[in-house]
């Protein structure tokens, strides 16, 4: 978790290392994974003297905002389950991955995951990341 914190902007850095914000808060804005958002939230934790959990309540309801915006509606008022369910997938996902991670589906079912990353860095760290998650469930698998 503290390579993670790596991954932040700078501003956010400087607000870690100048004790403005403690590391807890620090790994709160990691699923955000845009970082004009983690520095938004960043001065927002400054100005207002959030705690962890309040800035986590707020990352996380950011994200379910975020992720009903993208996601596809039938026709009629009523919401689909399986939208519901995408929405608490994709949270799961940014969670897990801590970065910014986007479900798509069409009406007919058909979908699409796209998983966002800022650098290099942050790439290989998912791809290891992924790899390894998907390396161990084939040996449980294979047992």
């Amino acid at each position: 978790n503290l390579v993670r914190l790596l991954e932040l902007p700078d501003e956010v850095l400087d607000a870690l290392r100048s004790e403005k914000i403690s590391a807890g808060h620090a790994r709160a804005l990691l699923p955000l994974g845009d970082e004009d958002q983690q520095a938004k939230f960043c001065q927002r934790i400054c100005r207002d003297g959030l705690s962890v959990r309040a800035t986590e309540e707020s990352v996380q309801a950011s994200i379910l905002e975020e992720d009903s915006v993208g996601l596809v509606r039938p026709k009629k008022k009523r919401r689909r389950t399986g939208d519901d369910q995408l929405a608490q997938l994709a949270q799961t996902f940014r969670r897990v991955l801590g970065t910014k991670v986007d479900l798509r589906q069409t009406n007919q079912g058909r979908g699409r995951i796209v998983i966002h990353f800022a650098n290099n860095d942050e790439f290989e760290r998912l791809r290891d990341q992924i790899c390894q998650q998907t390396g161990e469930n084939l040996k449980r698998k294979a047992v």
